[in-house]
């Protein structure tokens, strides 16, 4: 008769007394090389999902206030990130220039939206009505 395994306590379901956030990063939920997606996701993207679950508005583990200098910099620090990702052959390709159109259009609906472009008319009538 083969013998029942035995399972460890501590590789079982999250107990109601223990954080999700530990449970997931005692099962390799922080691990970028156990990642389910196929394709081996950037390790970047796990920093914006860790940063996402401490954050205040999802565990609230920190408050905004104490953090705004810390994510300047990781914004800073991403935007740095995926510059040393770019590769400027691949912005010569037709996909590329498809990227850059993109990036424009949304540039351009994003300043008009905000009400900066075109400069708001004048209250003045544009055209003198004739007097009488």
């Amino acid at each position: 008769m083969p013998s029942t395994p035995t399972v460890d306590p501590r590789e079982g379901p999250a107990r109601d007394d223990e954080p999700a956030l530990g449970a997931a990063a005692r099962h390799g939920g922080g691990d970028p090389g156990a990642a389910p997606v196929p394709g081996r996701p950037p390790q970047v993207l796990f920093l914006i999902l860790g940063g996402v679950l401490i954050g205040p508005h999802v565990l609230g583990t920190t408050e905004s206030s104490s953090i705004q200098l810390i994510s300047g910099l990781g914004l800073r620090f991403l935007f740095l990130l995926a510059g040393y990702e770019l590769d400027p052959r691949l912005l010569r390709q037709r996909a590329g220039g498809q990227a850059v159109a993109s990036w424009v259009v949304s540039a351009v609906l994003a300043v008009r939206w905000w009400g900066c472009w075109p400069p708001p008319a004048s209250s003045a009538p544009s055209s003198p009505s004739p007097s009488r």
